[in-house]
């Protein structure tokens, strides 16, 4: 199980947020945020310090066999596309979006008994 074994290499500094079980928060030897890390059935997104790898990162990869792993600017989460980046102000963001899904979606055919079966079971 994937919690049980965050737990265990976290040794009691990676912790699930009470409002998100699947997400955790890294506390570094510092006290502070290190690390954040979203879980969702087998998908990981995280990011954080040199600490945060050296002691999460290096040590879940041991445990379990990882697919691909996206590093950079750009990445795929659960479908969605995921970028960071600068804007021209000197501000960070983060910025989701659906286009390779979107553009994968093909119209349905709609008949006009197709229509009149759908209206009749809305009213």
């Amino acid at each position: 199980c994937l919690r049980r074994e965050l737990v265990a290499i976290g040794k009691g500094r990676l912790h699930p947020l009470p409002y998100d079980k699947a997400t955790y928060v890294y506390i570094g030897k510092d006290g502070k945020v290190q690390g954040v890390m979203c879980t969702w059935v087998d998908d990981l997104l995280f990011g954080g310090t040199a600490e945060f790898d050296r002691e999460i990162l290096k040590p879940l990869g041991e445990r379990f066999d990882f697919g691909e792993m996206e590093v950079g600017d750009t990445m795929k989460y659960v479908g969605l596309n995921v970028r960071q980046g600068i804007d021209k102000q000197g501000n960070m963001f983060v910025a989701l979006g659906q286009s390779s899904y979107a553009e994968k979606l093909r119209p349905i055919p709609l008949t006009a008994e197709n229509l009149r079966g759908l209206l009749l079971e809305l009213l």
